[in-house]
């Protein structure tokens, strides 16, 4: 996603929407955050972007209660989102992750398989790739 979805031509009828629940967004790269909690904003979720896996997962740990699901990126500074998905599993095992990556490889589908990353989406992702796989997320909640 290179802009804001609304400025794209894209149906947003067609895409599942979110019913409020809170997704932690976490990517080095703050504007594709940014953008990520924008469009999913848009889409009905409660997203919060953060541009460092570290400050991620500090505000997970003060209130573990309060997210719904986790989408990272995984190659960033400190934390990648694998280790960052550990982290947070080891305190909520059954929040739902997703790792968007621009760079997938077998070491990081076999890393994301191992801490229970539910799927790995190569950047750059279409919004309608990632409202659904989000709304999958959700699903596994329930």
């Amino acid at each position: 996603m290179t802009r804001r979805a609304k400025e794209c031509s894209i149906d947003w009828s067609d895409l599942p929407k979110g019913a409020g629940q809170s997704v932690l967004v976490v990517d080095d790269e703050v504007a594709l955050a940014r953008l990520v909690q924008e469009n999913l904003g848009d889409l009905g979720y409660q997203a919060e972007a953060f541009g460092s896996s570290a400050t991620a997962l500090q505000a997970f740990r003060q209130e573990p209660g309060r997210y719904d699901a986790v989408v990272t990126d995984d190659r960033m500074p400190g934390l990648s989102g694998t280790e960052l998905i550990r982290e947070i599993r080891s305190i909520r095992a059954d929040l739902p992750a997703l790792i968007v990556s621009g760079h997938v490889s077998a070491d990081l589908l076999t890393g994301a398989r191992r801490v229970g990353a539910a799927e790995v989406l190569r950047k750059p992702v279409a919004l309608s790739e990632l409202a659904w796989a989000v709304a999958r997320l959700m699903s596994h909640g329930d």
